[in-house]
């Protein structure tokens, strides 16, 4: 079965081998970030509707557990915000019912928390990811360049609701951009409200996948542990790459289109598809060749790591 709405199970530096699960359609976003891998947000709302059929995503999902597959994760994420789906709810309640032993989690950018129905729906969800980038409105705009009905002191207040209200964990991503968000007023602005939202663990990151403005550069690890010291005693960890086996659940003359879906929704390294796919190197590289050759994937150099990714404009 060709899946519309699932993905992966792709190689996460966070939940190990995970199953995304995409429910809006592209780029369909409440935030515009400077440093998205998915591309420049086409469709910035704050709207919350049904986008897809839940009924066709929980056919996909039926399918998917039919082959008794090896997953760490089943995770809500994609190329825009999984929240804006009303939906959420009923699919991560069908799949704690039916599927209770996969751990779930959520990746969200975390702007929707301050609605209380959206802090009841994650009701079901082992783990919430939600990123916190800006620690003023002026670096929040400049930033996230939120919709316009956005403020980050009611994301801020969502968040601090979520921990008294969740009780699953909350691993808090900041996506540390040097000279727009690690100075030092903007740390210092962070540190207060980290005390406030009090997340199980604080997660920083930069880029190493190539971003919507390709001016941003990643940051030195150097510069990542400074401000992991700074943010001490809370509990701090810089993401790193780190990969497990793969798991030869693909057949061969099906690689080549979960390759494809998977770039559609996030570049990739060589190494995430080898992890994902299973395949031999020398399978995974003559396979990487050939969609170059045809122009309809692309590659780019972030730091030491070779991306690949759908060509927009094939």
């Amino acid at each position: 079965m060709k899946y519309k709405y699932l993905f992966g199970p792709v190689a996460s530096r966070r939940l190990g081998l995970s199953l995304g699960i995409d429910l809006v359609p592209y780029k369909v976003c409440d935030l515009d970030c400077l440093y998205c891998e998915s591309g420049k947000t086409t469709v910035k709302t704050t709207e919350r509707k049904p986008y897809f059929p839940r009924e066709e995503i929980i056919k996909e999902l039926d399918d998917f557990f039919s082959s008794n597959p090896l997953v760490d994760f089943l995770t809500f994420s994609g190329a825009g915000e999984p929240l804006l789906n009303t939906d959420f709810h009923e699919i991560s309640a069908y799949l704690n019912q039916y599927y209770p032993f996969f751990n779930t989690a959520l990746i969200t950018n975390g702007t929707l928390f301050y609605l209380p129905e959206v802090r009841k729906e994650v009701e079901f969800i082992d783990i919430v990811l939600p990123s916190l980038d800006s620690a003023t409105q002026a670096t929040f705009e400049k930033l996230n360049r939120p919709h316009p009905n956005l403020h980050l002191s009611q994301i801020v207040d969502g968040l601090i609701q979520l921990r008294k209200e969740f009780e699953g964990y909350i691993w808090l991503e900041i996506f540390i951009v040097e000279g727009i968000n690690d100075t030092e007023s903007e740390l210092e602005a962070f540190r207060t409200i980290l005390e406030k939202i009090r997340p199980d663990k604080i997660q920083l990151n930069s880029l190493d996948r190539p971003g919507t403005d390709k001016s941003i550069k990643t940051a030195s690890f150097g510069r990542l542990e400074e401000i992991k010291s700074f943010f001490q005693p809370l509990e701090t960890e810089i993401i790193s790459r780190k990969y497990k086996t793969g798991h030869p659940k693909f057949k061969t003359s099906h690689a080549e289109e979960l390759i494809l879906e998977t770039l559609k929704r996030r570049p990739c390294t060589e190494n995430d598809l080898f992890v994902m796919t299973a395949l031999s190197k020398e399978m995974l590289t003559n396979i990487l060749e050939k969609l170059t050759r045809e122009n309809k994937i692309i590659s780019s150099v972030v730091g030491t790591n070779t991306f690949y990714e759908i060509n927009q404009i094939s």
